[in-house]
Formats: structure tokens, C-alpha cells, sequence
């Protein structure tokens, strides 16, 4: 498949105007309860800090979006997955989710996401886990309940326990 990953900033004004109206209306059409995916309208696309656009012969496929939603923290959000309904399942929504994470993570925050069934497993695959309670501060939550992810908490954790169970291991050898 031969897909083509853009920014959304980079887009002229006209295709960022069709591919926002084409994410709001993907979102409309799967909202409820049952989806727990929130509608967003066209101007919370532009309103994102790094929109990445997925497009097949110049026909689009997909988009997924960032945000840092408190500018004092080091999180970032990653969500508004959309792949329309024929593209699902091609692997596009890991490519975007890829992408997405590799540019957050460059600008060193700490991604995360709220997750429902249909997207959980594209996160776990991209490397996301399951987050604990308190590895989010409390303001950032889901509407639906959704499952918080976060990327990538445990290889963190294991470059910073390391070195203190080495400390840990000698001191009690020197007992």
C-alpha cells in the first residue's frame, strides 16, 4: 500500500478544511456509548499542536492528532485516531500512531491516550501500555472511561531501577 504521511500544518488551507470536515464527520458518525469515541468538529483539527494526515493517491485515509493539554506538564495526548471504515485494518492506524508518538517523543513530552476496544490493540502494538492511576495527573481523564496508555512508562522505569538495584544489591553485600 502506498501511503503518504503529511502534516496537517503543511497542508493549504483548502485540503486542511477537507480533511478536517472528513475527521469530523468520521467522529459523528461513530459516536455513542458503544464506539466511546468523542465527536470533534472541524475546528478542534486546527486547534491540535501536530496533525499527521495519512493519504492514498492523494485520497484520505487516515489522521491522528497530538496535544500537550496543560502547557506546564510534560504529557502529551495523542488521539483523534480516525481510519475511515474501508482502510481499516491495513495497518494505517499504526502507522499514524507510530508517527505521531515518534514526533511527540522527539519534543520530549511523555505521550499517552485514552483508548476504546477498536483502537486499544493499534496503541499496545505501537508500544503503549496499559497505564496506572496515578502514572496520569487527575485532570487528564476520559469522558467514556476509556483505558489509559502511556508511552513508554516501563522502559523508563527499567533504565532508572537498574542502576538503584545495583546500589540496593551492593549496599546489602557490604553488610
Amino acid at each position: 500500500m502506498n501511503i503518504e504521511l503529511k502534516q496537517f500544518k503543511d497542508l493549504g488551507y483548502v485540503d486542511q478544511l477537507h480533511v478536517a470536515v472528513n475527521v469530523s464527520n468520521e467522529t459523528k458518525s461513530q459516536f455513542g456509548a458503544e464506539q466511546k469515541i468523542v465527536p470533534i468538529e472541524p475546528g478542534d483539527v486546527f486547534a491540535k499542536d501536530i496533525g499527521l494526515v495519512a493519504l492514498k493517491n492523494n485520497v484520505f485515509i487516515g489522521y491522528v492528532a497530538a496535544s500537550k493539554p496543560d502547557h506546564d506538564s510534560f504529557f502529551a495526548k495523542v488521539g483523534s485516531l480516525v481510519v475511515p471504515q474501508k482502510f481499516q485494518g491495513s495497518g494505517v492506524g499504526k502507522m499514524l500512531i507510530s508517527s505521531v508518538t515518534s514526533k511527540v517523543v522527539e519534543q520530549d513530552f511523555v505521550p499517552f491516550a485514552f483508548c476504546n476496544q477498536k483502537s486499544q490493540s493499534c496503541f499496545a502494538e505501537t508500544g503503549y501500555m496499559e497505564a496506572l492511576p496515578e502514572e496520569l495527573p487527575p485532570e487528564f481523564q476520559s469522558p467514556f472511561g476509556n483505558q489509559p496508555m502511556i508511552y513508554p512508562r516501563m522502559k523508563l522505569c527499567y533504565i532508572l531501577k537498574e542502576p538503584l538495584q545495583d546500589a540496593i544489591d551492593l549496599s546489602v553485600e557490604s553488610r
